[in-house]
């Protein structure tokens, strides 16, 4: 975000202290912040300050919220992503609100709590990456411009350690989990958000791009495992000019465990699953076909047995194209592909 860290903090009526690159709040601002400490006044809750790497990202210590400058708006004036992104064009011409004095406290059963990325991911253009991260993460076949679009990053330490890190954004704007692939081998190649972490299960990888609902019935959408496999379809629809929106499981078993995902899903006109070409990929399609009876839909036919990841772009282009109709006068693109 690049709007005015002080001065955005000021409109939204927040007294800060400055130490270093840290803006310290006398308070954490969000309303489902538990009752606050007295002894943690201007010490547990901090913004980075403008003209640093990482102005604009605030934590708080007690409640585990944190995020990115447009997150802490949205919170704390319970605005969508839009309608943050409308209220920061007046932040440079707009007086600033009074000072806060008090923050309405609410309960926190049934209420989402905020969620963050663990701590020791790194995130920045691909060139910048450490070198291991960034040659594994070429030999897989991701680009300058995936990582960009997508947010993605790797992380050396913590919980993610020794792995590239997807971050999962909502179809609002919102930071709702993460799909984190091992670049050393680990055993488990996939990590997602646990239960403590208070992850959004229904999101899905890609739906940050999706249109917006009463549009979807006129688009596609390609289901598949996998964050590696989702980055590899987006470039082979680009390679076969297609015209698709992407969205990923964290695993084939994910359509029946959440039944939100296919409530999400039901809103394209029609879908193609691509899931891995194993029986846990053909259970998931068949779940697919079952949750998504009044769409259009179809399985997508791997010309051997490897996933998405491992196929040859060219095949995989080969593959959507036989799935998806050509429209005329449209291309695929590298930036933008839906």
């Amino acid at each position: 975000m690049s709007a005015n860290v002080e001065h955005t903090l000021a409109r939204l009526g927040l007294e800060y202290e400055r130490k270093g690159d840290r803006l310290w709040l006398e308070w954490c601002p969000l309303p489902t912040h538990p009752n606050h400490n007295p002894a943690h006044r201007w010490s547990n809750c901090f913004v980075r300050a403008g003209g640093t790497e990482k102005a604009g990202l605030w934590a708080c210590f007690s409640c585990a919220g944190g995020g990115r400058l447009h997150e802490l708006v949205m919170q704390v004036l319970g605005l969508d992503f839009r309608g943050a992104m409308e209220w920061f064009r007046g932040v440079d011409d707009a007086p600033p609100r009074a000072p806060v004095v008090s923050v309405r406290h609410v309960p926190l059963s049934g209420v989402r709590r905020v969620f963050t990325m663990p701590e020791g991911a790194e995130y920045g253009p691909l060139a910048r990456w450490n070198s291991v991260a960034r040659e594994y993460a070429e030999s897989r076949g991701l680009s300058a411009w995936q990582v960009e679009r997508w947010g993605i990053g790797y992380s050396l330490m913590g919980r993610l350690a020794g792995r590239i890190v997807f971050p999962i954004v909502d179809s609002c704007g919102r930071l709702a989990n993460y799909a984190a692939r091992t670049f050393v081998g680990g055993e488990v190649r996939y990590l997602a958000a646990s239960e403590r972490e208070h992850p959004d299960l229904a999101a899905m990888l890609g739906e940050r791009y999706w249109p917006p609902v009463a549009e979807r019935g006129r688009a596609t959408v390609v289901v598949f495992e996998g964050a590696l496999s989702g980055m590899a379809i987006e470039r082979a629809l680009a390679r076969a000019g297609r015209r698709a929106h992407i969205a990923g499981l964290q695993g084939s078993a994910e359509v029946d465990r959440s039944p939100r995902r296919a409530e999400r899903l039901a809103g394209f006109g029609r879908w193609v699953s691509a899931c891995d070409p194993d029986a846990a990929g053909e259970k998931a399609s068949f779940a697919l076909a079952s949750a998504l009876r009044r769409t259009d839909g179809m399985r997508l036919r791997y010309p051997s047995e490897r996933d998405a990841a491992d196929t040859p772009i060219d095949e995989l282009a080969a593959a959507l194209a036989e799935c998806l109709p050509a429209e005329p006068g449209f291309r695929g693109k590298e930036r933008g592909i839906g």
